[in-house]
């Protein structure tokens, strides 16, 4: 195949590339290319997608791609809780606060 033209080219603009898979043929997991790399907390790979926040019902997170709420175990870690812009989990014991990125403004 050839390069497509500039105009039919995926601008990512921060966000993944719904167009590359993220599984390997074998089932591991790949991180997500083309993400901001500013939306990495620190620990390896974990990143915070999104908040679903309610005062009066659950709130859920979207870490890594997975839809998790308060007290769930995922990869070895725990959401402890959730705020309308950020959520705490602990890992090995240590609690971290992950904080939502708020996305960029497009340029004209």
């Amino acid at each position: 195949f050839s390069k497509p033209p500039a105009w039919a080219e995926y601008q990512a603009k921060g966000k993944r590339d719904p167009f590359v898979p993220l599984l390997t043929s074998e089932g591991q997991r790949i991180r997500p290319p083309g993400l901001d790399e500013e939306a990495a907390t620190g620990l390896t790979g974990l990143i915070l997608q999104g908040i679903i926040f309610d005062r009066q019902s659950e709130s859920y997170a979207i870490i890594n791609g997975r839809i998790v709420r308060p007290r769930e175990r995922f990869d070895g870690m725990e959401l402890l809780q959730v705020e309308p812009g950020a959520v705490t989990v602990l890992v090995e014991g240590q609690p971290h606060r992950l904080t939502l990125q708020q996305p960029k403004k497009e340029e004209r």
